[in-house]
């Protein structure tokens, strides 16, 4: 088995759908975790000066999408043939389109009163729209067992769990309009490596 390392700094970020495949398939990785002051010394030595970095036999591979494709591939987390694979991908383009403004406006929005302004508009507009879609794509897969794609763990259903993450940390009751939503987050987390991984993730707001 490749020894795994990946890099990036101590928040879920753009990091933990990467770590959480990892924990999904039960490889063992390490998860490097670099402290903010040691990342000026660090950046010229990544690729395109930029984390996450997924260092696979100390060979080096930047970019989160290219790492999340890489690590999907290597551990069967997409779809049984390329059509899947292909709806894996538009579950992962709704979920850019769900959490682009939500990061923009209100996460990195440092005026309060615009941030408070931006959230209310958030989840009272495009929030809603984009949750309801995605509860009538995971709606669409007949006989899935209540995943977005085929009948197993993907990589769409551990970006939807990490992107609930940040939601729900904004508007703990933004998943009751879903049922079956709210139902794929709580078996995402009641699976035996997550749940044990989630008791000892390192808390973070980001």
């Amino acid at each position: 088995m490749p020894s795994y390392k990946l890099n990036y700094f101590n928040i879920q970020g753009r990091a933990e759908i990467s770590r959480l495949c990892f924990v999904v398939a039960g490889v063992p990785f390490e998860d490097r975790r670099v402290d903010g002051a040691d990342w000026p010394a660090l950046k010229p030595t990544m690729p395109n000066g930029a984390m996450p970095v997924l260092e696979v036999d100390g060979k080096m591979l930047p970019e989160t999408r290219a790492i999340q494709g890489y690590l999907g591939r290597e551990f069967d987390l997409i779809g049984a043939d390329s059509w899947e694979t292909a709806l894996v991908d538009v579950v992962g383009e709704m979920l850019d389109d769900l959490m682009k403004p939500l990061v923009e406006k209100v996460i990195f929005e440092k005026d309060e009163a615009k941030k408070a302004e931006s959230a209310k508009a958030y989840f009272e507009e495009k929030g809603p729209l984009m949750l309801g879609r995605l509860e009538k794509r995971l709606e669409s897969n007949q006989g899935g067992d209540g995943f977005f794609v085929g009948k197993k763990i993907s990589v769409a259903d551990i970006a939807f769990y990490t992107c609930m993450d940040h939601m729900l940390k904004l508007q703990p009751t933004v998943l009751d309009k879903y049922p079956k939503l709210k139902a794929l987050r709580g078996r995402f987390a009641a699976e035996k490596n997550v749940a044990t991984y989630l008791e000892k993730r390192p808390q973070s707001d980001m």
